[in-house]
Parts: structure tokens; C-alpha cells; sequence
């Protein structure tokens, strides 16, 4: 069997309707893209010096895809060793490209204030909500004023949007499986008091099309974009920042204005405070601050 029949069986058994659509997909992209030299290969022939070719095809991509490349295909020549298709996983002998870690950008109070606190559009007020909930995207997209209780001050996070074959859905669970609730501050009860108004309405998604229906990832970059291009035009030295940047952004100052990371990762929403511990980050002047506070009587 070549290599490029068994990847075929191995996606169908263990990724597509298994793994999350967007999750399959890149699988799927990775596959065309950086498994060539060895797609007409027999499985038994493949060699380690093989495996490193593939790895060779991702150098010029993020750390993340290069460890993405190496662990798919050490998973996929690992179930081919358990089904005895081959005798042992080439793979194993080669390391997996080292995880590099880059400081995340976050917004200072400046540049927050340079990108948020002008005329309100719907679209900064999309931005603010993120900002001040720390909700992931999809749980944004999914909020509905059913789940948002004003009266007890928090937002019931439920249920989150995902792509299924291509097309956006409500799965009615979170990320960690877990309901969880969100504390309103008196900022986020402001903007969701001002998005309320606008709209008009108290039933549906927060955050709709014409039609009611959730905002697609895809309109939600849309806007997201356009957001940013627009505060960049007037602040050129506003660095842009991904859309899923706002959680690090929050939880960094949570963690700064006096939040344990106990508290935090409950907020976010993670199984394991491992996770929470990758978010938070500390500013030059917080480790100067601490450095500055050291002693040793």
C-alpha cells in the first residue's frame, strides 16, 4: 500500500466527522501540501530521511504548522504500524521541530484607548464585548439575550458556533464541555444595554445577520478587518492582533488588576490551568516592578 492510500483510510476513520471540521481540514491541507515527497511511496519504504524531506516543505511556516506536519504524520504511520501495514514508524527517529515560543502581542491602555474609545460602531462594540468578556469566538457568535441575565450580572456561556462541513452551527456545549458563568462588570452591561438598544430586540444572537441568523465566521473576519483597517488608518502605530487575541489581552489584565490565575481560568473557560498559565502574560514594567521589590533579609 502507498503512502497516499493509507493517509486516505486513515482521515476516514480517525479524523473526518471525528475531529472538528476546521480541524479535518487543515489535515486535509497539510496533506497536499507538505506529504508529496512520500504520497507514492510504498508504506515500507518510507525512511526517516523521508520524514525529514516532508518536515523540509513546512520551514518556511509558523512553529505551529511545522509541529502540526511532524505529529499528524507520526500519528498517521503510528495507526499504520498498529493495523501491520508496516513494521515499525519511520517517524520515530526523527525530533519533532522544537517549540518555539514568541511573546504574544497585546494591546496596551493606549492603544486600547487609540482603537476603542471614539464613536461606538457596531463593529467597535463587537471588539468591546469581546474585550471585556473574554468570550472565545464562537461562543460570541452563539451568545443569545436568552443566555445573559442582567439582573444577577452574568452571561451563561452555553453553547458556541462551529463550522460543519463548511457551514456555521449552534453545538449546544462549550470547548471544555462545561457550562460556565461569566460575571458582568458595569462595562460589559453597558455595552450590551447599547447593543440591545440598537438592535431593537431582547430575544436571538447578540450578534446577527439580516436575517437573525448568528454571524458566520466568515462576516464576523469581515467586519473584523474592516474594524481594524479603519483604526489603523487614523493610529498607524496600532499593531494589528488576530481575532483571538482579545482573550490573552483579557486575561493578561484580569491578572493585572488583582485576579488569582484560579479565577481566571474559570473565566476563560479552560479545563486545565495549564492552558490559563499560556494566556497570561507579564508586561517589561510588572517584572521590573518585581525585580525592583526584591530582597533577601
Amino acid at each position: 500500500m502507498i503512502f497516499s492510500e493509507w493517509f486516505d483510510e486513515f482521515y476516514e476513520t480517525y479524523c473526518e466527522g471525528v475531529l472538528s471540521y476546521d480541524c479535518a481540514t487543515e489535515y486535509k491541507i497539510i496533506f497536499k501540501r507538505h506529504y508529496y515527497p512520500i504520497a507514492n511511496m510504498e508504506l515500507e519504504k518510507i525512511k526517516p530521511i523521508h520524514i525529514q524531506r516532508c518536515l523540509n516543505t513546512a520551514k518556511n511556516y509558523s512553529t505551529s504548522r511545522q509541529r502540526k506536519v511532524y505529529f499528524l504524520l507520526k500519528r498517521c504511520l503510528n495507526e499504520a504500524v498498529l493495523n501491520e501495514y508496516v513494521t515499525k514508524n519511520a517517524a520515530e527517529k526523527i525530533k519533532p521541530p522544537r517549540n518555539v515560543k514568541k511573546d504574544i502581542t497585546l494591546l496596551t491602555s493606549a492603544q486600547l484607548k487609540h482603537l476603542l474609545f471614539e464613536e461606538e460602531t457596531p463593529d467597535i462594540l463587537m471588539f468591546k464585548l469581546e474585550l471585556w468578556t473574554g468570550l472565545r469566538r464562537g461562543e460570541l457568535l452563539a451568545l443569545t439575550w436568552e443566555n445573559i441575565n442582567f439582573q444577577e450580572g452574568y452571561i451563561l456561556v452555553c453553547q458556541t458556533l462551529v463550522n460543519s462541513k463548511g457551514h456555521p452551527k449552534i453545538k449546544h456545549s462549550t470547548k471544555s464541555g462545561a457550562d460556565r458563568r461569566v460575571p458582568l462588570c458595569d462595562e460589559s452591561r453597558r455595552i450590551l444595554s447599547e447593543i440591545q438598544i440598537r438592535d431593537g430586540s431582547t430575544k436571538g444572537f447578540v450578534l446577527h445577520n439580516e436575517k437573525g441568523e448568528p454571524l458566520s465566521f466568515t462576516a464576523y473576519h469581515t467586519h473584523y478587518r474592516q474594524f481594524y483597517k479603519e483604526r489603523q488608518e487614523i493610529y498607524p502605530n496600532t499593531p494589528y492582533i488576530s481575532p483571538h487575541k482579545p482573550r490573552p489581552t483579557y486575561a493578561t489584565h484580569l491578572i493585572q488588576t488583582g485576579a488569582d490565575i484560579e479565577t481566571t481560568r474559570r473565566m476563560l473557560g479552560h479545563s486545565s490551568i495549564n492552558t490559563t498559565a499560556i494566556y497570561v502574560h507579564s508586561t517589561f514594567d510588572q517584572m521590573k516592578a518585581a525585580a525592583d521589590r526584591l530582597k533577601y533579609d
